[in-house]
């Protein structure tokens, strides 16, 4: 049975986004196939008829009878810290869901929702350079639209959030802290409330 991950990764995101009640399913059956994805080489990936038992109706949904290999399928070394961003992204949605911890999902699900859609990797880019990766990933301002939740971050992800803006941790919590705190003491005045 041939399982392809990336509409499960683009259905992951945007469940993830919306905080919706599959999301913990999704994400439970993305996680492991990941690995097979990097195991295989592959967006397609072979995976055992037990699969099907274990996640039902919800992976029946990404399988394929048949598949041709096709290079622009595979997962190349081009596309290593890519593929490790949505991996770590997957990983923590999966940590957050378990927390119920619903706005850095919410951000963290937006962010691969985005990706996703946008990703030369996913999409059969051939040959993908550093300049062809997503503004998901290299935005800094997602460091920021994330930022308020970073506590809420595994010490995992946020080197890897850090990672793909340029800046380094320092200048990076700095500029999520002041961030913060501008929005902060902007709710503060729009409210009328004096602090």
């Amino acid at each position: 049975m041939y399982i392809d991950s990336v509409p499960l990764i683009e259905t992951t995101g945007r469940h993830a986004r919306h905080f919706t009640q599959i999301t913990g399913a999704l994400v439970a059956a993305l996680d492991p196939l990941l690995d097979l994805v990097s195991q295989q080489g592959h967006f397609v990936v072979t995976v055992p008829q037990e699969w099907s038992a274990e996640f039902g109706e919800l992976i029946d949904q990404f399988t394929l009878q048949r598949w041709w290999k096709r290079p622009s399928r595979e997962l190349t070394p081009t596309h290593a810290e890519e593929f490790a961003f949505i991996r770590t992204s997957v990983r923590e949605l999966k940590r957050l869901w378990g927390m119920q911890a619903k706005g850095a999902t919410c951000r963290i699900g937006h962010v691969l929702d985005h990706l996703s859609r946008s990703s030369v990797m996913l999409h059969g880019g051939v040959t993908s350079t550093p300049k062809d990766v997503s503004r998901a990933k290299d935005n800094p301002a997602l460091l920021l639209f994330i930022g308020e939740f970073w506590t809420d971050l595994s010490p995992e992800m946020r080197p890897v959030r850090i990672k793909t803006t340029n800046l380094t941790p320092d200048e990076a919590e700095r500029l999520v802290s002041e961030t913060n705190e501008r929005n902060r003491l902007a709710v503060i005045r729009l409210s009328g409330r004096v602090e």
